[in-house]
């Protein structure tokens, strides 16, 4: 339905722009909730797709692109056995792991925000959009999703069975790769809104093909130590 594919790009906007009106923002948002709910496959296929080409277009070495996560049935790298549930964990300076999905995990790229622990991160523009920790589900997807697109597939789909569990966990992992990628190409970047109407082509006619992500939109290896030093610690 062609109105599943307006709606997404309606709603891909709202990851780039922030002065779009409030309203305009909860009816796209609103608009892609419905058709996730009625079509768990084009949720899944959507937001499996642009997170997978959003988070491999980070550097290698990223930090984000080596997490362990559990979710179901599903691992990848080491999760703890001590908790069962879904989630994502970085190693620690001392070889251990710890949760991953607060703003401190984007702290290495944007800073640490100005004033003492118990200041409100919500008034730093640099970090405000991960002021609210990630969801376990959501955590884990991002992880998954970290590793390409067949991993991105799985993950996104474990989250189910409905679509509007697909969603909630998919496009809170979304938002957080997004700024995740802003930390390197700054705000102007528009790849995310561009992988949102590639795969959203592909959700409504699933047998047309989706080209590799663009040469020109993977951020080079190297691009991490750059910016923080060469400083990898919790991968």
């Amino acid at each position: 339905m062609r109105d599943g594919f307006d709606a997404a790009v309606r709603w891909a906007a709202g990851l780039t722009e922030p002065l779009l009106p409030t309203l305009a923002r909860v009816a796209a948002d609103q608009a892609v909730r419905r058709h996730a709910a009625a079509d768990p496959r084009w949720a899944v296929t959507l937001f499996a797709g642009v997170l997978a080409d959003v988070l491999t277009t980070l550097p290698a070495e990223d930090p984000w692109r080596h997490l362990s996560a559990r979710i179901g049935d599903l691992t990848i790298g080491t999760p703890p056995r001590t908790d069962p549930g879904p989630g994502a964990w970085r190693r620690d300076p001392g070889g251990g792991r710890r949760p991953f999905g607060t703003w401190r995990d984007a702290a290495d790229l944007t800073g640490t925000p100005p004033g003492g622990p118990g200041d409100d991160v919500r008034v730093d523009p640099g970090i405000a959009a991960l002021s609210d920790p990630l969801t376990p589900r959501a955590a884990a997807v991002l992880a998954f999703a970290a590793r390409g697109r067949a991993e991105a597939r799985a993950a996104v789909a474990a989250t189910g069975p409905s679509g509007a569990t697909e969603f909630e966990a998919a496009a809170e992992a979304l938002r957080w790769a997004v700024h995740r990628r802003r930390g390197y190409r700054g705000p102007g970047d528009l790849w995310p809104v561009e992988a949102v109407t590639v795969w959203a082509a592909h959700a409504e006619n699933p047998t047309a093909a989706v080209p590799p992500v663009p040469v020109r939109e993977v951020i080079p290896a190297g691009a991490y130590r750059a910016l923080t030093g060469g400083d990898l610690t919790g991968r």
